[in-house]
């Protein structure tokens, strides 16, 4: 499933391909001399090999992905470590097709024996995945650490905190705030986690002061230990993705309203993100027989789900959301609609998807509006003039991957929108803030390539992509479908949930975030120690 959803054109998640920004790049090199008319080819080629791959890193699209992973393969045989790092991050990543971990290990690893920290880094999150050798792990990861690469510095924290002895767990504290000083979000949450340790009112106190430090700095997980009972403030760390606070606040929040259809919301949604609590509140809410229909459905949707103590069961599950849904259960429309676009336990059905997902947004469900937003846009045409509407009616709500679906609509003029750079720059700040990976990358590179941008305001985008690209370390060597205890994952575990079994847009999801973390690394490496050169030379 993630080689079919990482080499599509248009993913489940609704990602619309990048318009052209070579008005965003210099012209040329200096390689022509000044006033010299260029062709479109000759302009193309005139460019450093880095900005030639940033182009067609910006297009997202697998034929000029492919043209990409040719230019990297020709740089890094002329001995550019840099392209390598990237090429095995894009063959990892499996953006012109299917993840090929293999190939990445082969560039990574004569890199890694020449001591470069990056590749020591990436290195060590394949051999995670591999269930490699631990010690090897460990010894990679403090050989980048020990050369300040807060990354891997953030790893060896966790790798190393993981461990019952004390002695590993001071190392993890030493490591774990050599990475929060350089600004690395899930540094800072793992570095306040082992020092503040107790349960005292001081120590509380001290946690949600650093964690609320360290969720603006990025880390979805430092929710968790935020003490702020705001319910503006709750809503956002549950938008944020931090599956502790959907259930744990909002749920609270919606039953003292007596708001079921939002309780359940929320219970679904941590339940997905692998809240045992939540799945144990969900299976236990049968107040009416319509809620029992949609628990049950719930169950038999996901693959072994042992909580519920129910095998998958696609058929059972549809004909239960479809009881449920005619008894008006808002999520159960909401998930029936998603089984008929998906075809799981049905026959796909765009037009009943569509009706589902209608009747639920106008109720004012935010996940119904996005997916329906998401269908629209990728039907194309007359369709897609409509898709903002629901984008829209999503992000009002607080839905931050509608916040950033609507800034690429208006940053490339689709979905019934008009270009409109100042409105998607807001919308992508808007969703930054609420820590989405994939805006923090369209800011990264708007305003590295900004008009008029100079060497302090580069450095600082330069810094943007970094930790976009590094905090959660890099998720192309993750599946969707991964095993929980793995040791270097970090704040990962929130961003594509802790639960083992996913399912319907759950792994389109994780593609764009995956995506975005990996293009922001991407150009992280090709853009750093790069000398851009003077427009029209």
């Amino acid at each position: 499933m993630l080689a079919r959803a990482a080499g599509a054109k248009e993913d489940a998640s609704g990602s619309i391909p990048q318009q052209k920004e070579e008005q965003l790049l210099p012209a040329g090199t200096g390689k022509h001399e000044p006033g010299t008319k260029l062709s479109k080819e000759q302009k193309k080629t005139a460019l450093p090999w880095e900005l030639q791959a940033v182009r067609l890193i910006r297009k997202e699209k697998p034929e000029t992905e492919k043209e990409l992973q040719e230019l990297l393969k020709a740089e890094q045989e002329k001995g550019n470590k840099k392209a390598g790092l990237v090429l095995a991050l894009r063959l990892a990543g499996g953006f012109s097709g299917e993840q090929n971990h293999d190939e990445a290990r082969k560039l990574l690893e004569p890199l890694a024996a020449e001591g470069d920290a990056d590749a020591q880094w990436l290195l060590a999150y394949d051999e995670t995945t591999r269930n490699g050798n631990k010690e090897r792990i460990a010894s990679l990861l403090k050989d980048a650490a020990d050369q300040g690469h807060h990354g891997a510095q953030t790893a060896y924290a966790e790798f190393s905190y993981k461990s019952n002895d004390k002695e590993a767990k001071a190392t993890a504290a030493k490591y774990a705030e050599k990475a929060a000083e350089q600004g690395n979000s899930y540094g800072m949450y793992r570095a306040f986690c082992i020092v503040t340790v107790g349960d005292s009112l001081g120590d509380i106190v001290e946690r949600s002061k650093k964690g609320l430090v360290a969720w603006k700095a990025g880390c979805v997980q430092a929710a968790g230990n935020i003490v702020d009972f705001n319910e503006e403030h709750m809503k956002e760390f549950a938008e944020s993705g931090s599956s502790f606070r959907m259930n744990a606040g909002m749920v609270d929040i919606c039953r003292r309203r007596g708001d079921r259809m939002n309780e359940t919301k929320w219970l679904t949604l941590a339940s997905e993100g692998g809240d045992l609590f939540a799945v144990q509140a969900l299976s236990n809410m049968t107040a009416t027989e319509t809620e029992k229909d949609y628990r049950d459905a719930f169950g038999y949707d996901h693959d072994k789900l042992v909580y519920f103590d129910v095998p998958q069961d696609l058929p059972k599950a549809v004909k239960l959301y479809s009881k449920a849904a005619e008894g008006g259960h808002i999520l159960a429309m909401y998930r029936l609609a998603n089984c008929y676009e998906l075809g799981r336990g049905t026959e796909r059905d765009e037009k009943k998807a569509e009706e589902l997902y209608r009747k639920a947004a106008e109720q004012k469900l935010d996940i119904a509006a996005l997916r329906l937003g998401q269908l629209f846009l990728r039907r194309g045409g007359k369709a897609a003039k409509e898709a903002n509407k629901w984008f829209d009616s999503a992000a009002k709500q607080g839905n931050v991957v509608a916040k950033y679906m609507l800034g690429l609509c208006y940053m490339k003029g689709k979905g019934g929108v008009k270009k409109n750079m100042q409105r998607a720059q807001s919308l992508f700040t808007e969703a930054a803030a609420l820590c989405d990976i994939c805006s923090r990358y369209e800011l990264g590179f708007a305003a590295y390539f900004a008009k008029g941008s100079g060497k302090d305001k580069r450095k600082t985008a330069l810094e943007t992509l970094n930790h976009a690209g590094m905090d959660c370390g890099p998720l192309c060597m993750a599946t969707p479908m991964f095993e929980p205890g793995l040791y270097v994952w970090g704040s990962a575990n929130d961003i594509i949930g802790k639960s083992r079994y996913k399912t319907d847009h759950l792994e389109a999801d994780f593609m764009r975030v995956m995506q975005g973390n990996t293009n922001a690394l991407s150009l992280y490496y090709l853009l750093r120690d790069l000398k851009l050169p003077k427009k029209g030379s």
